[in-house]
């Protein structure tokens, strides 16, 4: 967002707002033919639709309170993305994104983008390539970066809902796509989202066109209908940023009340986003008591900082000095308080000048700024923003593979893993929920990556072959390996206990403490989650009444159990391998609510769940299962292995599989025996071309000791590279 500090705005930018509105104008592309012929009207009814998908629950999203938030600016479009608006924020004029033509001080990670996300531009890296960005206009886009919060453990986003824009049909169509997306990606993986005004640019008597809007999201898209939509105090929560800003504003405090009392009304509660110095209305906010007014209307007041201070020494101060007494102050009027934190601030290829303007300092500013907001007494952090490039703001995965450009200059991540501030601010949600210490010191976990993959491949450890197995991880088969196609390994030493508890099998000089420590390590330094794997085979034999006694007889007992052990050894999630040989059932329902709980615990934290199960309609858990087990979890095998294959008759061929699956095909693996070099007809490798050329389910196979001699040769881990990463090594 155009929020400079409070000098920049008064001395360099007399009018934000208007600046902002310029520049959105100048940088709407040419308008096609079609694109002339749109309505709003036409874009109202097709954009406008109730969430008719799945909905995973994870994060509660019935309070603010104790939440970390970001904001979602989803204001860029590229040309060819099929907005028909041209090159949006990436420029600062309507020509292609280009050397001199750049309006961003970061630069997007896109690696793990699809080829149709993508949109080449005029720069190039310093080894010639030609260097790409992402649209927002783009379903997939913005789907993978609601996962990458739940991924992390970020509790979800303000959407942003720019007022300006909505009387062009185009930039209404956006809005609303962008919007919609944001909250299929936020009830897809159990996020939050809630819907931000900014009125920036606005001019004087519109406020009507924002309560006409919420109108429209209200009735006819039923945002407030979705599980995934924030509510704060029993209510909706909206969120209007812009009130009470010194910087010339056109709307009016008056105007501002009008529409908090519409909101409210409407049985909504109100956050607004406010100046800095609000309480004592000196320096960027307006001097108007009517302010104060206006806020004791709300039921959350959230205060701008960016661009208030640099550096953590400034930050601690302005967390004791000035969030410290704003807390007392609102809690004196019974509203809430949420403080905003920033990564930095750049708008060097905006403005030309002040590049880097407020330094990273690689973490240690925006984690001093969480511990002040901590120490202060907050409850709940606003962090500005997940994607925004323009300011240097972003937290998202950002890459220091920057284009070379005689006019322009870019930041970088100093070396540091694309996706170390995500990992920040899910530390930051941690400390904020007293689960980390405290301290001004970063924490170990922040630099650890997991890239998205494009789709999972899993493998195991077995209790009784972890030497053999071990060596397996670390070996190469003519340059690639279980090191380079892996996204999951299990961990196959747990059982559960009679009382609901939790017991380490194997040979205690081969499963133990140190041993799952190293196997973790290797995991974390191959970007590889490394999953506790619970299973209950005893004697030789499925104990499904030992199964049940965790699952169903003690099931809350059963997951804290299986959430210490994740937690004390610092596991990347929970492998579910509870078998039972017959028909069972009627234990689904009790199974399927077990499975949903494990989730959100495990989610809330950023760490995955993986359920194993049975191909067809025998035994238990089993494919008849799977539509209530897919939407909670990250990935499923099916444990066909020898028993189904690519060429294999009716239930027992891979495609039978995939389309049990449905519409989360893309989290099914399908399991593949190592142990054989073909099976059902077909060659081992024949089967994983198949997998690959399928481009959407994924693959498990056991175990990790890959005994035959096919699953050694260099074209099937090539191939598994490929289906993990959706790119030819």
């Amino acid at each position: 967002m155009l929020r400079a500090n409070e000098s920049m705005t008064s001395r360099l930018l007399p009018n934000a707002a208007a600046t902002y509105f310029l520049l959105t104008i100048l940088c709407v592309g040419t308008v096609s033919p079609h694109a002339a012929q749109l309505t709003r009207e036409s874009v109202l009814a097709e954009t406008l639709k109730p969430y008719a998908g799945a909905s995973v629950r994870g994060v509660d999203t019935s309070t603010l309170s104790n939440k970390v938030m970001c904001g979602y600016q989803g204001w860029f479009n590229a040309e060819g993305d099929g907005a028909e608006r041209g090159w949006v924020h990436w420029t600062k004029r309507r020509d292609p994104l280009g050397p001199g033509n750049a309006k961003i001080d970061l630069w997007p990670d896109v690696s793990e983008l699809g080829a149709e996300e993508r949109f080449a531009t005029g720069f190039t890296n310093a080894a010639g390539r030609t260097l790409e960005v992402f649209s927002s206009f783009k379903q997939a886009t913005v789907l993978r970066h609601f996962q990458w919060m739940r991924d992390y453990g970020i509790d979800g986003a303000f959407v942003q809902r720019f007022i300006t824009d909505l009387r062009d049909p185009r930039a209404l169509r956006h809005n609303n796509t962008v919007l919609a997306h944001g909250r299929e990606g936020a009830n897809r993986f159990g996020r939050a989202y809630a819907v931000m005004y900014d009125l920036s640019g606005l001019g004087p008597n519109r406020i009507q066109e924002v309560m006409d809007d919420w109108g429209a999201l209200r009735t006819q898209m039923r945002v407030t209908d979705d599980p995934a939509y924030l509510r704060h105090r029993g209510r909706p929560l909206v969120a209007v940023w812009g009130v009470g800003f010194n910087d010339g504003r056109r709307y009016t405090l008056e105007e501002c009340k009008r529409l908090v009392e519409f909101l409210k009304q409407d049985g909504c509660s109100v956050m607004l986003g406010v100046p800095s110095w609000f309480r004592e209305l000196t320096r960027d906010s307006v001097s108007n008591s009517a302010l104060h007014e206006v806020i004791a209307l709300a039921d959350v007041v959230s205060p701008w900082t960016v661009g208030r201070y640099r550096g953590t020494a400034e930050a601690k101060r302005h967390g004791e000095r000035t969030w410290q007494p704003d807390i007392a102050w609102s809690a004196e009027r019974k509203i809430d308080f949420l403080p905003v934190v920033f990564p930095g601030f750049s708008w060097f290829n905006m403005q030309g000048r002040q590049f880097d303007h407020m330094p990273r300092m690689k973490g240690e500013f925006l984690w001093s700024q969480f511990v002040a907001a901590k120490r202060a007494g907050a409850t709940m952090i606003y962090v500005a923003m997940f994607d925004e490039v323009d300011e240097g703001t972003a937290i998202f995965k950002c890459t220091d593979d920057t284009p070379v450009s005689d006019t322009n200059r870019f930041l970088t991540y100093e070396g540091l893993p694309s996706d170390f501030y995500l990992r920040l601010t899910g530390n930051g949600a941690k400390l904020l929920r007293g689960e980390l210490p405290v301290t001004e010191a970063l924490p170990v976990a922040t630099a650890r990556a997991f890239p998205t993959y494009k789709r999972p491949v899993m493998t195991w450890v077995p209790p009784y072959a972890v030497g053999r197995s071990k060596a397996r991880l670390e070996e190469s088969f003519g340059g690639a390996g279980m090191k380079d196609a892996l996204t999951h390994l299990g961990l196959q030493f747990w059982q559960p206990t009679k009382d609901g508890g939790l017991v380490r099998v194997g040979r205690t000089n081969e499963v133990n403490d140190a041993v799952i420590t190293g196997l973790r390590n290797w995991g974390h330094t191959n970007s590889v989650r490394v999953l506790l794997c619970v299973y209950n085979a005893v004697g030789g034999k499925w104990d499904w009444p030992l199964a049940r006694a965790g699952f169903a007889e003690n099931q809350d007992k059963f997951i804290d159990a299986l959430m210490a052990e994740v937690d004390r050894l610092q596991l990347d999630g929970v492998d579910v391998d509870l078998e039972g040989n017959g028909s069972f059932d009627g234990d689904k329902e009790v199974f399927v609510a077990f499975v949903r709980k494990l989730s959100e615990r495990l989610h809330a934290q950023g760490k995955h769940l993986t359920v194993d199960t049975f191909s067809y309609k025998w035994n238990a858990p089993n494919q008849t299962w799977w539509k209530e087990l897919l939407p909670h979890v990250d990935a499923l095998t099916t444990m066909g292995y020898e028993e189904i294959g690519a060429n294999a008759p009716e239930w027992r061929s891979y495609a039978f599989q995939k389309t049990a699956a449905g519409e989360h095909a893309s989290k099914l693996m399908i399991g593949l025996p190592s142990g054989r070099n073909e099976w059902r007809g077909n060659s081992a490798m024949e089967h994983v071309q198949w997998l690959k050329a399928d481009d959407e389910v994924g693959v498990s196979f056991w175990d990790a000791q890959v005994r035959a001699n096919a699953w050694q040769k260099p074209e099937v881990w090539r191939t598994l590279v490929e289906i993990r990463t959706g790119r030819a090594e």
